[in-house]
């Protein structure tokens, strides 16, 4: 195969703007959609190699499959084996167990599967998580263990009979894509990270692959580049979080690399470009950078709690092409090229130290998971009696899944994520057979309220419908806002107020990191209450009232206390005054900014929650209670303490 430097000049063009999106860089707000050009580039070279060989009968499975390996385990093995001592370090027991899942989930490239449980991309906690961009990888060999497989069992058939099932196979896999991203739930996760609905970008790249076969010379055509090119950085600048992904908009970069190997044939300003010796030296380090840059930014992003702001973290992406490189002139090229002998020596050698690497990879992960994150080590040798007392009483109360910890009387009063069909029937059910419904609704904070009310026990009928991430004034195409509003013109007689909670924190500007996860709101921070975000949810809530009774139950008082910062747990537990007193100011603000507006509607009424639950500093800690898990949400007992404080007063919303 014929080497083509404008290939290697658009895996630069992948890769950095993958490691500044990750570095929070928000003009890059697309920037992840270099993993998709890495997906069409990666297929159009490897089905090209595959053809080439069959073709010419040469083609063998167990040397494929070896030159995959030789490709991707030695500098992925190695950043793994590189990444245990500071996971060992920085990270807490419980901490220290997830990561070592993820071990063997990478070690048997079923990271993407495991992260389609454990997480969602786009997510906060998502960037914690030092292996969690070998998603993609999984993808690959997933596919790549399949796909030759594929074209040995049909290659005798011809090459339309190969396309016709490819074709069917990629507008299966593009149509999934496109139908999980717009649905609730599991769904749009499930579409990120899994083969059948990523599928298609690698087959996009094997079209291309398929065209060279019979067409083997690169068409000169400038506009149609340099088209490509512009898809390509539209995405990168356009896309962000909220665009439905991978869906349909997915095309704009993966047809636009499609265009760029295709029709950038020497001559044309692309290919003068993408072949400058800067873009293709970053293309040929990619995969390694790749590897490096998002496990370096999640250890950065542990050991200073989150606050790193973006020129250091721009830094750090620049020391990931650094490590990358000398990855790629270490680590790579001399496994690749087993006839040079440097480094390796034979092909057995080979073997042997990649069985030993997925042992002790799989070995430390599955004793990290078994003993907890080695729980009893930790508490053995690095606390003292007191520390270790209050180590327990935090780690009690922090350490539990939220969503699997919901309330549930196994009545009526039940939670879901969105309006989905188990939820409705659900709600059906028990209209007939109970008083009007109260609706929860709103972020996670709401999930904490919903608790609350559950555990008061003061209505038969409560349904809490609400999601983490997802505010009113945040739009997210993915949040139950929408499905919610047809729901309530099609149930409002059943249904007696609906109730919206959410954060606090997202309704202050200012104070926060640039991750955008407030470690310490304080006086000298330059905060100031988001106008328009209040304006959203009253606008929301006002259109709600015409249907029934709506209620925006205030934000409470947030911890804003990093349970993983052993000075704050061992020696700052208590909420800082400066803290309470904002979010005390956040609800006069909300209170007297739109006092006259709230009177002219007697449908819809703002309920200061702060006025009746009056936290004080030392609220953090109630006898052998913490009453927060996190920054910002509500312990389990601390809903039970909370509820206590509020069923008097949450009995109007009963009447």
């Amino acid at each position: 195969m014929i080497y083509r430097p404008e290939i290697d000049g658009m895996r630069a063009v992948a890769v950095v703007p993958v490691i500044l999106y990750h570095a929070g860089l928000k003009v890059f707000s697309g920037g992840f959609v270099g993993v998709d050009i890495f997906f069409v580039i990666s297929g159009y070279l490897i089905t090209s190699i595959i053809l080439e060989e069959l073709s010419e009968g040469k083609f063998k499975l167990a040397e494929f499959y070896e030159r995959r390996a030789r490709r991707l385990l030695p500098a992925l093995f190695f950043m793994m084996a590189i990444s245990i001592p500071f996971s060992w370090m920085w990270m807490l027991p419980a901490e220290l167990k997830i990561y070592s899942q993820s071990l063997i989930a990478v070690t048997t490239f079923t990271a993407n599967i495991y992260y389609f449980i454990q997480t969602e991309y786009f997510d906060i906690e998502a960037n914690l998580k030092p292996l969690l961009h070998t998603w993609s990888l999984a993808v690959e060999e997933q596919y790549y263990i399949l796909f030759p497989i594929f074209l040995i069992l049909t290659w005798r058939f011809g090459i339309k009979l190969i396309l016709f099932i490819l074709v069917f196979v990629f507008l299966l896999s593009l149509s999934g894509a496109e139908i999980f991203s717009r649905k609730t739930d599991w769904m749009p996760i499930a579409g990120f990270y899994l083969l059948p609905t990523r599928g298609w970008e690698i087959l996009l790249g094997a079209f291309v692959a398929f065209y060279f076969f019979k067409y083997p010379k690169v068409r000169t055509n400038e506009l149609l580049s340099l088209l490509g090119i512009l898809l390509i950085v539209y995405s990168i600048f356009l896309f962000d979080k909220d665009t439905p992904y991978p869906s349909f908009y997915t095309l704009y970069p993966t047809i636009g690399t499609v265009l760029v190997i295709i029709f950038s044939s020497k001559g044309t300003i692309v290919y003068k470009y993408l072949s400058k010796n800067i873009l293709v030296g970053v293309g040929l380090i990619s995969y390694s950078a790749y590897l490096w840059h998002h496990m370096l930014f999640s250890f950065a992003r542990i050991r200073f709690d989150n606050t790193l702001n973006s020129p250091w973290m721009v830094l750090l992406g620049f020391f990931s092409l650094f490590i990358g490189f000398l990855s790629y002139r270490y680590i790579e090229i001399p496994f690749r090229h087993r006839k040079e002998r440097n480094l390796i020596g034979v092909k057995s050698n080979v073997f042997y130290l990649a069985l030993f690497m997925v042992l002790f990879l799989m070995g430390f992960g599955f004793t990290g998971y078994k003993t907890n994150g080695f729980k009893q080590f930790y508490l053995d040798n690095r606390l003292s009696v007191d520390e270790l007392n209050i180590f327990k009483l935090v780690n009690r109360h922090t350490q539990y899944d939220f969503i699997n910890n919901m309330f549930n009387d196994n009545k009526c009063t039940f939670w879901n994520k969105s309006v989905t069909d188990t939820l409705i029937k659900k709600f059906n059910k028990c209209s007939r057979t109970n008083t009007k419904a109260v609706i929860i609704l709103g972020d996670s904070h709401a999930m904490n309220l919903f608790n609350i009310f559950g555990k008061t026990n003061i209505h038969p009928f409560i349904v809490g419908i609400s999601r983490g991430g997802c505010r009113i004034h945040d739009n997210h195409q993915t949040c139950h806002y929408d499905k919610f509003n047809e729901f309530l013109i099609n149930n409002s007689e059943k249904i007696r107020l609906v109730i919206y909670h959410q954060s606090g924190h997202h309704l202050i500007e200012g104070g926060f990191s640039e991750a955008q996860k407030p470690v310490t709101i304080n006086n000298d921070s330059n905060y100031r209450f988001s106008e328009k975000n209040v304006n959203g949810i009253f606008r929301y809530l006002n259109e709600l009232s015409k249907s029934t009774e709506s209620v925006w139950i205030g934000p409470f008082v947030e911890s804003r206390i990093d349970f993983k910062n052993f000075d704050e747990i061992f020696k700052n537990l208590y909420i800082k005054d400066s803290t309470i007193q904002i979010f005390q100011e956040l609800d006069k603000f909300i209170k007297n900014r739109y006092d006259d507006q709230l009177t002219k509607n007697q449908n819809f009424v703002y309920w200061p929650l702060n006025e009746k639950l009056l936290i004080d500093r030392n609220f953090i800690r109630i006898g052998d209670c913490i009453t927060y898990r996190d920054t910002d949400h509500f312990s389990r007992c601390g809903e039970d303490i909370v509820a206590n404080i509020l069923k008097p007063y949450f009995k109007e919303f009963s009447e």
